[in-house]
């Protein structure tokens, strides 16, 4: 069984992962910081999950204190055919009832960090696949333009 840690004593957060990863990555361990109570605490003085997350990667050794780990956006986003219909950002009810459905993740100019699709039922061909692919980085791209504009105000 794979096994996958988060820097966080959040048990809420822990059991969200773990419940995002069984779906879609088969049988994965979630575990926290407090399955590792010999680790000393790193002061989440951030201001934004990023910036802890990248304070707790720092402290522990995992990347050089002087590096910048993200050097652009990340958008993702679940297409699928749900009725047999193209459709964007499945909700709930949608994703487990579509034909074919698939999670997309981009950087915010365009390239491909993952692509994970499932044909529910029936097969899906490489036309399908094109379409749902553009209609997921399609929705990426869009996604970027609203972080960007967040990020400027």
């Amino acid at each position: 069984m794979s096994q996958i840690v988060l820097a966080t004593k959040n048990q809420g957060k822990i059991l969200e992962f773990q419940r995002l990863l069984s779906k879609h990555a088969g049988e994965v361990k979630v575990l926290g910081l407090s399955d590792f109570p010999d680790l000393p605490d790193v002061e989440e003085s951030g201001k934004t999950l990023s910036e802890n997350a990248k304070l707790k990667a720092k402290a522990k050794g995992h990347i050089a204190t002087d590096s910048k780990p993200l050097a652009q956006s990340v958008a993702a986003v679940s297409v699928g055919i749900v009725n047999g219909k193209p459709t964007l950002d499945l909700c709930y009810e949608e994703d487990v009832s579509a034909e074919t459905d698939m999670n997309i993740v981009c950087t915010g100019d365009g390239n491909f960090i993952e692509v994970q699709g499932t044909a529910e039922g029936a097969p899906f061909d490489r036309n399908l696949l094109n379409l749902l692919l553009d209609l997921g980085a399609a929705g990426c791209a869009e996604l970027t333009k609203l972080q960007l504009a967040a990020l400027s105000k």
